[in-house]
């Protein structure tokens, strides 16, 4: 159960949220903490760690927090110092190359009513946190291993109590149990057990006679253990969901369910049935993800250190790689193999490496005319052997739906629910190096497009990403009203002294770093083009800007945050500086904005 004062915050992947809280008061300590909770099979495993950044007499501060198993700490005395803003955000480490980081959820300390001068203790690094927890758990063992020499030493009293002890009750008892029921007197113990127990079992009972047991009366273990697991059960909640094992009732097995062809059971296959276009090229291992409308390769996601069975049902050259991440065209596919699948060698084991999270199967030549999608059998299942088709088995992917029951396959329903949401999700197009961002309008059906694009002008030294024009538009991006070009969104500054403005369309601008992030998912700026939903569009950008007229003399470096949010209907930007060089600016302009009208 969390504590009042607890501020929640939910990490999905990599983006992190604030569920509840996030109001504080300076001066207070020993209250607030925050609470973590993190979702998705990206975090299994990974060391957690906060990050808390702040102001601190007018300079950035960062503390880097362990994580234990609650996923709770106290917010230190230091950040609620002084009002202002506070920035926290996790990351978690695995392995030797695995990282992931969330975005920042900003909190707030308003002043507070204390007024006490004594100087917080100073913050303790992440070196001395790691070392406390070390001391910590050093001292846990030791308390147990006290423990385990104190129940030693209990034990060995309690031995040598029983062996100087007069042995006579204990011989006595022996002796009795060498007495049978009939009175027979056997030579030892173990004799008169065993004698007796012989009887027991060579005696039978009558069907139906009196104290008899009937089959009814036996659990449903005894009756599985009986019957090979394959008992037949009756009547109300006769069979519940502890007495069947994982995957124990199949569709064949019901009247309710039927077969459709053309599908993958995703219960019994990783495969869903969608071949990408791209060819393994390459012998072992050097194989490279290679570009052919032919290709057929399937990518599916997997766990590491495991063994999957790939089988298939056409002779080709089948090629499997594996890989800690997505892989595009032109990469190699680390440690993959090749091998000639003749009629009598349709399915290989591949086994996973420690990092490995997808599985590439690569099924046919580019040379060779195959069999098109729908004809090819691909299975591939978790098993450290090569497993063939089962009896019966078609050559062709199946799934099963209910009888008599209308159903809409994912892509329909993704539709649907596209649609019904559509009032409130941004619109995100990338046509080339052109993003276009609509936001929708109050009135429907019209939306405020945003057009953001890389320029490169060697003439006044710019080459970044920026905003070029803005428009009303219909659903069809149609411009219904055009509003003014070349608008003030970078916030150019102007040097004391200088001819002219740095930065933006004045030029003098070298972006450094770009980040696009689609609802918290990252997007490649120079990836394929695409058409999507969604809720936000965030750019993350670092720039330098030089001096004007001087594009050798760096000045200053800014980073730009841009945010559309479809569901409150914004757009937010804001901009951060940090001067390379002693430097008087004069004017600035921020986001400033206009738009054309009429009469």
């Amino acid at each position: 159960m969390l504590l009042e004062g607890t501020i929640c915050l939910s990490a999905e992947e990599g983006q992190l949220s604030l569920v509840q809280g996030g109001f504080l008061t300076g001066g207070t300590a020993g209250y607030w903490q925050a609470h973590f909770s993190f979702s998705g099979k990206a975090w299994n495993g990974l060391s957690k760690t906060a990050v808390l950044t702040w102001q601190k007499d007018g300079s950035p501060q960062t503390l880097h927090m362990l994580l234990d198993s609650s996923y709770t700490l106290i917010l230190p005395p230091q950040l609620l110092a002084e009002p202002g803003a506070i920035y926290i955000g996790a990351f978690g480490i695995g392995g030797k190359s695995i990282r992931l980081a969330t975005n920042f959820v900003r909190l707030d300390v308003r002043p507070g009513s204390w007024a006490g001068q004594t100087p917080p203790e100073p913050l303790p690094d992440v070196y001395q946190q790691i070392i406390a927890r070390l001391q910590e758990v050093s001292a846990e063992a030791r308390a147990v291993l006290m423990q385990a020499a104190e129940q030693a030493s209990l034990a060995n009293a309690r031995v040598n109590q029983a062996i100087t002890a007069a042995p006579i009750p204990s011989l006595a008892e022996i002796a009795d149990l060498r007495l049978g029921l009939d009175g027979t007197q056997y030579g030892a113990a173990g004799e008169a057990v065993r004698k007796q127990l012989a009887g027991l079992a060579e005696e039978k009972l009558d069907r139906g006679s009196p104290g008899s047991i009937t089959y009814g009366m036996l659990s449903q273990e005894v009756r599985e253990q009986l019957t090979g697991g394959a008992a037949a059960v009756v009547g109300r909640e006769a069979v519940l969901a502890e007495n069947l094992a994982n995957k124990a009732v199949t569709p064949e097995k019901t009247s309710f369910f039927r077969k459709l062809r053309g599908d993958v059971d995703p219960a019994q296959n990783l495969f869903d049935g969608n071949f990408q276009r791209i060819y393994l090229a390459g012998t072992t291992g050097s194989l490279i993800l290679s570009d052919n409308e032919k290709g057929k390769l399937a990518v599916v996601e997997v766990h590491p250190n495991t063994s999957y069975s790939v089988t298939l049902n056409i002779t080709t050259t089948l090629k499997v790689g594996s890989s800690s991440r997505v892989l595009k065209a032109g990469e190699p596919i680390d440690g993959g193999i090749n091998v000639s699948m003749g009629t009598a060698a349709q399915q290989t084991v591949r086994t996973t490496g420690p990092n490995d999270r997808y599985l590439y199967v690569s099924v046919t030549n580019p040379s060779t005319d195959h069999l098109d999608d729908s004809e090819v059998y691909l299975k591939i299942i978790a098993s450290d052997k090569a497993v063939l088709p089962s009896e019966n088995e078609l050559y062709s992917a199946s799934r099963y739906v209910p009888n008599g029951v209308d159903i809409y396959s994912r892509e329909q329903v993704d539709s649907l629910v596209a649609g019904a949401l559509n009032v409130q999700l941004l619109r995100v197009r990338k046509t080339g190096q052109d993003f276009y961002i609509s936001i929708p309008c109050a009135k429907d059906g019209f939306f405020v497009r945003y057009a953001y694009r890389r320029v490169d002008s060697d003439k006044i030294h710019m080459h970044q990403w920026r905003l070029l024009t803005t428009d009303i538009v219909d659903r069809q991006e149609v411009v219904i009203f055009a509003l003014d070009a070349q608008t003030e969104w970078e916030g150019a500054v102007l040097e004391e002294g200088a001819p002219d403005f740095v930065g933006g369309y004045h030029g003098n601008e070298t972006n450094q770093s770009f980040s696009l992030f689609l609802d918290g998912r990252p997007v490649l700026a120079e990836g394929e083009d695409f058409s999507a939903l969604g809720r936000e569009v965030r750019v993350i950008s670092q720039s330098q800007l030089c001096r004007s007229g001087a594009p050798e003399v760096p000045l200053l470096l800014r980073w730009k945050s841009l945010v559309w949010n479809g569901v409150e209907r914004v757009f937010t930007v804001e901009n951060r500086w940090k001067a390379l060089q002693d430097v008087e600016i004069s004017q600035s302009k921020l986001c400033a904005v206009s738009c054309r009208y009429e009469d």
